[in-house]
């Protein structure tokens, strides 16, 4: 895992680069309130993607707001990609 601190107008923010399929045993915290996705889900297998939501589940606060930037399927960028539909499918738990 890296982490690279930032100061933003005035206000430091971390930023941690980790497998996001075994972050809990990766040692990245927890109770995070913003948790940014730039292009990883979409790519991923089925198995990857059980594990990403289960691992962000666990490190990302009650009330976490969680941004996803993902390409779609059936586009012609050579990514798998995902819809809304499946990604609100696989956080529901159903």
């Amino acid at each position: 895992m890296s982490v690279v601190a930032v100061a933003v107008r005035g206000y430091w923010r971390l930023f941690r680069h980790a497998d996001v399929t075994r972050l809990s045993s990766q040692g990245v915290g927890k109770d995070f309130p913003f948790i940014v996705d730039n292009g990883c889900l979409h790519g991923m297998s089925d198995h990857d993607r059980d594990a990403y939501v289960r691992e962000v589940t666990v490190v990302s606060a009650a009330a976490a707001r969680l941004l996803i930037v993902a390409f779609a399927p059936g586009t012609t960028i050579p990514v798998r990609g995902i819809d809304q539909g499946e990604i609100e499918q696989r956080f529901s738990g159903d």
